[in-house]
């Protein structure tokens, strides 16, 4: 489970990078753009299930939740 959350936050950066990148916000937007924002948006949604359902299993375990009262 903890590599899974740290393999999310190097997705996060990675689709941050990428947005900087290659989504300028210009003007004139291209499918290849439009495309490209979808799916970066379809990921993050996918992390953050990912996240919830990490969440949920170390609530339900002491240890876990202690960590996570440290962190939120």
């Amino acid at each position: 489970m903890l590599v899974g959350l740290e393999k999310c936050a190097r997705c996060i950066d990675r689709c941050a990078i990428y947005q900087r990148l290659y989504l300028t916000g210009a003007s004139s937007v291209s499918d290849t753009e439009v495309q490209l924002e979808q799916v970066m948006m379809d990921l993050c949604v996918s992390v953050l299930q990912f996240q919830i359902t990490a969440l949920k299993y170390y609530r339900k375990n002491t240890a876990g939740t202690d960590v996570l009262d440290l962190i939120i």
